[in-house]
């Protein structure tokens, strides 16, 4: 007679890695939670993020003028004092027209309606005002064919 062992393994969700960039990843009953930095959003870190609070800037795409880069997922989220509205200027839009898009939201999550939907390449300037102290400028591209991106002001 011998005895035999039976060794079990359990996968945990964070086993897979699902945090993106490089986050930090914590198992919890039921699932997993990805611990983003600062500059980081989503759940699984996936969002680059930046915020603005000045009365006005610029906000651009990486690395523009020049080309961005593949597979990129930029939020940019404007708050200005409140009772103010915001106004922003696109002046240029350079992207892949069938799948790398500026979007801009009438407030502070891609849920708020939806002021401004662009790509393709457009050089006149497109002007939209937000009703509240918020606005959020997302930026987004495919992992095929890349621009200049797009570059665009606001002011409060």
């Amino acid at each position: 007679m011998y005895n035999q062992t039976i060794c079990l393994t359990f996968d945990t969700p964070c086993d897979s890695n699902p945090c993106q960039n490089k986050r930090v990843c914590r198992n919890k009953v039921n699932g997993y939670r990805c611990i983003c930095p600062e500059g980081y959003d989503g759940v699984n870190c996936e969002w680059n993020f930046e915020y603005f609070t000045d009365s006005s800037a610029i906000i651009s795409s990486p690395g523009y003028p020049n080309y961005y880069t593949n597979n990129l997922r930029y939020k940019y989220s404007i708050r200005v004092q409140p009772g103010h509205n915001i106004t922003l200027t696109v002046s240029r839009v350079d992207t892949e027209e069938c799948c790398d898009h500026v979007r801009v939201y009438d407030g502070s999550t891609m849920s708020s309606s939806l002021l401004l939907k662009r790509s393709g390449s457009i050089s006149s300037s497109i002007r939209v005002q937000s009703t509240s102290n918020y606005m959020l400028v997302v930026f987004t591209s495919d992992h095929s064919n890349t621009g200049r991106g797009f570059k665009a002001t606001y002011f409060s």
